[in-house]
């Protein structure tokens, strides 16, 4: 139920369903979403959200990803997280060097740092 929900709410229109949804999906259902099973559609859902348009629901995306590849079980999950983390990272990265305005520049680099906080 989790995954769908995630999945949804990546995939709706409105950018405020998409910030919501990141909202009431805390790190109380880390443990749910980083299950060997889950982890896989969890992420990809997450990492897909980290290029979306509302700052506020990439920030949370980011923090999520992060969140996620801290929780990834030993096995084959936890390279899946490890992944997710060193793209996201060359993806924000290459951001605050190519981004055409100071404000995406920022952005990027504040996503940077939460990402490098949340993945720990």
């Amino acid at each position: 139920l989790l995954l769908r929900v995630l999945s949804l709410g990546v995939a709706d229109p409105e950018p405020r369903v998409r910030s919501c949804i990141f909202g009431v999906l805390s790190a109380e259902f880390d443990a749910q979403l980083a299950s060997a099973s889950a982890m896989p559609d969890a992420l990809r859902a997450v990492c897909a959200a980290t290029h979306d348009s509302a700052p506020e629901a990439r920030r949370a995306a980011v923090a999520m990803v992060g969140r996620l590849a801290a929780r990834a079980p030993l096995g084959r999950a936890a390279p899946l997280g490890q992944a997710a983390v060193q793209r996201a990272t060359l993806d924000l990265l290459s951001e605050t060097q190519l981004s055409a305005t100071p404000a995406q520049r920022e952005l990027a680099a504040e996503l940077l740092e939460a990402l490098v906080g949340t993945a720990g």
